[in-house]
């Protein structure tokens, strides 16, 4: 997450309730909304195991700016 209370934070750690905010005030406009909606949405419907494996395909270098967060 680039900007906020959660910046620096993997969108799929962003918590439930920040999502739910989101939806119901609007997403921001591009890829990051376009992000944030599907791991709410995936959230939301109890899906959150799909993201099970994600962290153990980040690079290590996972902490520069080019990574979405």
């Amino acid at each position: 997450m680039p900007f906020g209370k959660h910046s620096k934070m993997f969108l799929i750690d962003l918590p439930l309730t920040y999502l739910d905010w989101f939806s119901k005030k609007g997403f921001p406009n591009g890829e990051l909304g376009q992000l944030m909606r599907i791991v709410h949405d995936v959230k939301s419907g109890g899906m959150e195991h799909l993201f099970e494996n994600i962290r153990g395909l980040q690079p290590s270098h996972a902490t520069d700016s080019s990574t979405i967060k």
